[in-house]
């Protein structure tokens, strides 16, 4: 057969490959221009050593269509639709000047049975080289398939596109940012996966089909995606199939058609935009929304803020429809999972705008199965600081996309991730920055339990819990998290609900404590606050103080309510005062977190602060290179750190610090503690603490002795620790008399008369007002 030209390829959608997997339940049409004439062939062979699962007519030759041109050179073909199964299907496409050159059904039968047999050493140079795309040269060359050689040899025939190993399952599309797009490769020395349901996941990646025969290839696929694919694959036991389009640093306008995107870049700057600071902490009242600590100008962090390197597959973002959503046109899908916000973050009214939107546009650019709608599943943004300056913006955003829920849709969910691990890897390239966390299984298995109930009537949760109600009663606000399939509990087995909030009159939000009641409602209080006017729950700071989920690991969505009923005028709703926090999730004044609010977090981008030493760490404590010491003892062959577990109170932990005054010094002088690293001049933590009245701790002595404490070793009042064999609150008010510096710094200092001894610390709490 002579050499020549195959200009016929160029018309089947790019998506077409070898071990492709197709929708079920979904016909597939595909408009094209040609010249001459084009036949479809499509086959199914039973699995070798298996029962056939199907009547001996849905097996050999099951589909053929001849295409016809109108006047102008088009034609449409069509592939019917099937049921989800793990036959495999070979697909024959043949292009020729005209039918004549069409080779006889008997020819392509027999070369299918010939691809179809197991893989033996004999056929195994055929079956690679049609796979790398040689077509029917082979095939002569081999001397295989005796009909389809004797017809080649009559004379000049038809060229042949074959696709081998076509299963029909259900197809997801994973999209989003780097969150979506960190591969699998990044975190498979941590986590693996074992399934056997693996080999029933196809996913398309970087322009090719690829499986676990190729686990090199599978690697470089989005971790989150792939996780939710083959826990769908198991739960459902038929082919899943995994279209990866994420991209790293894509916005929401990437993935909007061009007409759509053009509108929203015209548009944007016309809602409201969350600038780079506010006034929503009392604490932060010194930066402008132009400037940072110390009049620096405030910015955004990003990735090549920490490394020199490039993530993987980059590509010019506005090219993104262009070269991944557009070829997809008209492909069956039956759901999407969506993760991205990062580059939104600051604008979240216009996104919630068009999020809508994008979908709409995404269901009529696919096709979903028949008698059912294209699902969406989103998730909200981890836990990740994206602005030293501004580290509310998450759960901001994070409570937008609650809101978008409603409009999206019957068969939408939202799931929440504000319980991730901030745990990231320094060196890996390309992913080292703490923007991205590893924990992407966890958001795999929720988009998987979410799909399961919004898509497939499965006894799950279709949505991440969200609050469904609320009612006063007295001075204590119960909440509702009805309708649920199963009852909330407490995560990771701790006996104190965390992170909800109250705000009275006053507008200032103060931790408040909370009950769970029959894994359904939730009674929060504040025995200081008579009347509250706001509820919030994990919403302060990065917002991940929260612990209520359900059995699945799915967190409820954070919210800030105002507690007003609807039957109230509107004049009394607009004298609300607006919330704000007595103090941001400052990293060491966290309640119950004191394994996060001593030690260690990420330093600014470009600091000159000096290597922590990694020695003082407690061996509770995850080390990474890259950490900064917010805590500095001052002496620290006197005072010995530690986290021990608190089996006083609540199991939970807390700080032991042990302390002795050197050789020679009086037992009555004050003794230094520790002082937060004034290196780290950052608001999270907060060094200066002028715009506060009042530090909290709570603290345990195991000593029984009279001691007290201030805030440096010339303060004229110590505050103190009584005996007591409890758990007690100690109140230093934050004036000078305390020990506070005129820049708002402070060192802990303890007052002893025994000279030595030790003192537990639970946690550390900022306030207004007492």
């Amino acid at each position: 057969m002579e050499d020549r030209e195959r200009p016929f390829a160029a018309l089947l959608p790019t998506w077409f490959g070898n071990r492709m997997l197709w929708q079920q339940n979904c016909s597939f049409s595909w408009q094209t221009r040609f010249q001459g004439a084009v036949r479809l062939c499509l086959y199914r062979a039973s699995l070798p050593g298996k029962t056939r699962n199907l009547p001996d007519r849905h097996y050999g030759l099951i589909y053929s269509q001849t295409l016809i041109r109108d006047q102008e050179g088009e034609a449409e073909f069509t592939l019917p639709s099937f049921k989800a199964g793990e036959e495999p299907l070979t697909l024959i496409v043949q292009f020729a000047a005209d039918e004549s050159y069409f080779y006889s059904d008997e020819a392509l039968l027999e070369l299918h049975d010939e691809l179809s047999r197991p893989v033996t050493d004999e056929a195994l140079l055929l079956r690679q080289a049609l796979r790398a795309g040689k077509g029917s040269d082979c095939l002569n060359g081999h001397g295989r398939c005796p009909i389809l050689a004797a017809e080649m040899e009559e004379g000049p025939r038809a060229d042949l596109e074959i696709f081998v190993d076509i299963v029909v399952g259900d197809v997801w599309i994973a999209a989003g940012q780097s969150q979506m797009a960190l591969p699998y490769s990044a975190i498979a020395k941590q986590r693996r996966i074992y399934s056997d349901s693996l080999q029933r996941v196809r996913a398309y990646h970087d322009g090719r089909w690829i499986d676990a025969e190729r686990p090199n290839a599978l690697y470089q696929v989005s971790a989150a995606g792939l996780r939710a694919a083959t826990l769908l694959a198991e739960r459902l036991s038929y082919p899943i199939g995994l279209i990866d389009i994420s991209l790293p640093g894509s916005g929401l306008e990437n993935y909007l058609p061009p007409d759509i995107a053009a509108e929203y870049r015209t548009n944007r700057n016309v809602f409201p935009t969350l600038p780079a600071e506010a006034d929503f902490s009392p604490a932060k009242l010194q930066y402008t929304s132009r400037t940072g600590p110390q009049g620096q100008a405030a910015r955004m962090i990003l990735p090549t803020d920490w490394a020199s390197g490039t993530s993987p597959r980059r590509l010019p973002k506005r090219q993104l429809w262009a070269e991944r959503l557009e070829p997809l046109r008209g492909m069956g899908c039956r759901g999407i999972f969506w993760w991205q916000g990062e580059n939104d973050v600051n604008t979240p009214e216009a996104y919630i705008s068009y999020l809508p939107r994008l979908l709409e546009a995404w269901r009529g650019h696919l096709s979903a199965p028949e008698g059912e709608e294209i699902g969406f599943i989103y998730a909200q943004l981890p836990p990740i600081l994206l602005s030293f300056d501004s580290p509310w913006l998450i759960p901001r955003f994070n409570m937008a996309l609650a809101r978008v829920l409603p409009r999206l849709g019957k068969v939408a969910g939202l799931i929440a991730v504000n319980d991730l691990s901030p745990e990231y890897r320094p060196n890996l390239r390309g992913w080292e920055h703490p923007l991205h966390p590893l924990d992407k299984f966890a958001v795999g298995e929720r988009f998987a339990y979410t799909a399961l109930g919004l898509c497939y009537s499965r006894r799950e949760l279709g949505s991440a819990p969200q609050i469904h109600g609320w009612r006063r009663i007295g001075k204590q606000v119960m909440l509702d998290f009805k309708p649920l399939i199963e009852p909330l509990r407490l995560a990771d087995g701790s006996s104190e609900l965390r992170g909800f909030w109250l705000a009275d009159r006053d507008g200032i939000m103060r931790p408040a404590q909370a009950k769970l009641l029959h894994g359904v409602n939730v009674l929060v209080y504040h025995h200081e606050i008579a009347e509250p006017l706001y509820c919030a729950y994990s919403a302060a700071g990065s917002g991940d103080e929260g612990n209520l989920c359900t059995k699945d690991h799915h967190t409820v969505v954070p919210f800030i309510i105002a507690l007003i009923p609807e039957e109230a005028d509107t004049v009394s709703k607009a004298d609300l005062p607006p919330p704000s926090f007595i103090a941001e999730d400052s990293g060491w004044v966290c309640k119950d977190r004191a394994q996060r609010f001593g030690w260690f977090r990420s330093p600014p981008p470009g600091s000159d602060l000096p290597e922590p030493d990694l020695s003082l760490i407690p061996p509770e404590i995850p080390r990474y290179a890259d950490t900064v010491q917010l805590w500095e003892i001052i002496h620290p062959q006197q005072v010995e750190l530690a986290l021990v577990p608190e089996k006083v109170l609540s199991g939970q932990m807390a700080w032991r610090l042990k302390y002795a005054v050197g050789e020679g010094r009086s037992k009555d002088v004050p003794l230094v503690l520790m002082r937060p690293n004034p290196q780290y001049d950052f608001p999270r933590p907060p060094t200066d603490l002028r715009y506060y009245k009042y530090m909290q701790l709570t603290v345990f002595n195991p000593d029984r002795t009279e001691k007290g404490l201030a805030l440096s070793l010339n303060a004229d009042k110590f505050a103190p620790v009584v005996q007591q064999f409890s758990w007690q609150k100690v109140i230093l008010p934050l004036t000078p008399e305390y020990g506070l510096g005129a820049d708002g710094s402070f060192t802990l200092t303890i007052r002893d008369p025994q000279g030595a001894g030790s003192l537990y610390i639970d946690s550390f709490e900022l306030m207004v007002n007492e």
